[in-house]
């Protein structure tokens, strides 16, 4: 337990360093990438280049409800604003997808992952597998932070950026 536990903090603070290394954050990448003329077809060549197989796209945290703007859960599932719905004509960008947010409607958060897969790269059983351990992945962390909160906390990075009380 101790060696996975200092496994998945050493995991954590690395991506922390990364997030933290990136410049606003990575916000501006869109804005010079697809609306800066200047810079935007550098950024598109490089971006050809080097093509990632993966796209890990989050979305934040939600809450269900029946209001407009908000997702409805149907047997469990998110069925309208993340759903996602590609026209099977259209080659796929990415060979697999992950679209995930959290579900803030029930007792505790949620993951919520919405898989999309080129079928010639993998099947839904190794989806199905890699579902299961992204699920045991998250249960682990989650399970660390409630033993360790303090060592959980350090690997936040806006415990770098927030002040006492939650100021900037």
């Amino acid at each position: 337990r101790a060696a996975g536990d200092a496994a998945a903090l050493e995991a954590l603070r690395a991506v922390k360093r990364v997030m933290r290394a990136m410049p606003d954050h990575g916000l501006g990448y869109g804005v010079l990438r697809y609306l800066d003329d200047e810079h935007g077809p550098a950024l598109g060549a490089l971006e050809a280049q080097n093509r990632p197989a993966l796209l890990f796209n989050y979305l934040g945290r939600f809450q269900t409800g029946d209001g407009e703007w908000t997702p409805l859960a149907v047997g469990g599932r998110f069925a309208d604003a993340f759903a996602v719905d590609i026209d099977p004509a259209l080659p796929l960008q990415y060979g697999l997808e992950a679209n995930v947010f959290v579900d803030e409607s029930g007792a505790a958060p949620r993951v919520a992952v919405n898989w999309t897969w080129a079928d010639a790269l993998f099947g839904a059983d190794a989806i199905e597998r890699l579902g299961q351990r992204m699920d045991g992945a998250i249960a682990a962390l989650a399970h660390l932070a409630e033993r360790d909160p303090l060592a959980a906390a350090d690997t936040l990075v806006a415990a770098e950026t927030l002040g006492a009380g939650g100021a900037p």
